[in-house]
């Protein structure tokens, strides 16, 4: 198994259960003039927070499937070096399930607390680079539940917060560093994997084409 295969394939499974939203012209806030959802998207009814945390977190494929290919990129960097042979893999995709889950867990209940929508949103734009640029910003900025644009502060806390937890599974070489690390790393993994979900709809008809 290749490293290109590695990084593909979770990327591939994430995509699967992704429903592409209704695309219609949209209101750009005037704070943040970045691409925007119609207003029936931004006023959308309540929702149920818990189950939209076990779908994401326990239900859904994509964190395991993230999780291996986590696992095997550690085994092929050696991180971290403690853990060797057969078991060491073992104990590397359990790692990357547990920083997962509890990135998950941080990510929507701060969510909560901050009125924040977690659920990635497909952009009313059309064109590749618009849509991109979509996908990308909403790795850094979400939506209040009033459907004013705000900094994603939910995603930052999970990941960085997630990261400093790993330290009750890591072994003692992981360093603050590697907090650091790990949290950077988690923040922009999310981002491109919100191109994977704003371009789910054209990616899937590909696939089933060929």
């Amino acid at each position: 198994m290749t490293l290109r295969y590695v990084l593909i394939v979770p990327a591939l499974v994430c995509l699967l259960p992704a429903q592409a939203a209704a695309q219609v012209p949209g209101r750009l806030t005037p704070a943040l003039a970045l691409p925007s959802l119609s207003a029936a998207a931004v006023q959308e009814p309540p929702r149920d927070r818990m189950r939209e945390f076990v779908e994401a977190a326990i239900l859904s494929p994509g964190p395991y499937a993230l999780a291996f290919g986590g696992g095997v990129i550690d085994e092929v960097s050696n991180f971290p070096r403690e853990w060797t042979g057969g078991k060491g893999f073992g104990q590397r995709v359990a790692a990357r399930v547990g920083s997962g889950f509890a990135s998950d867990a941080i990510g929507h209940g701060m969510a909560a607390v901050l009125h924040h929508r977690v659920r990635y949103e497909p952009c009313s734009c059309s064109g590749g680079w618009p849509r991109m640029f979509h996908a990308l910003s909403r790795g850094f900025v979400t939506r209040h539940d009033n459907g004013g644009l705000v900094m994603h502060s939910s995603i930052f806390v999970a990941k960085f917060g997630a990261a400093g937890l790993a330290n009750a599974w890591y072994p003692s070489s992981y360093s603050g560093t590697d907090v650091v690390r790990e949290g950077v790393v988690g923040i922009g993994v999310n981002a491109g994997l919100n191109i994977a979900r704003e371009f789910a709809p054209e990616l899937l008809r590909l696939i089933r084409v060929r």
